[in-house]
């Protein structure tokens, strides 16, 4: 599963993180870690984001 997860990238990471949560599957650690893996990602991207936007 874990595999599966690096392979399809982060956004399968994002769409799934919320779903795994609403079915309670997995432990509460893991959980914890794919929301601060989302987090942390989300900043990356929105990072990213504004240095498009001031460099344009």
């Amino acid at each position: 599963m874990k595999k599966n997860y690096y392979k399809r990238g982060i956004g399968y990471v994002f769409l799934n993180a919320k779903f795994y949560e609403k079915l309670g599957i997995g432990k509460k650690e893991e959980s914890v870690i794919i929301t601060a893996i989302q987090t942390i990602a989300m900043a990356i991207m929105f990072y990213i984001l504004l240095v498009l936007a001031f460099s344009l």
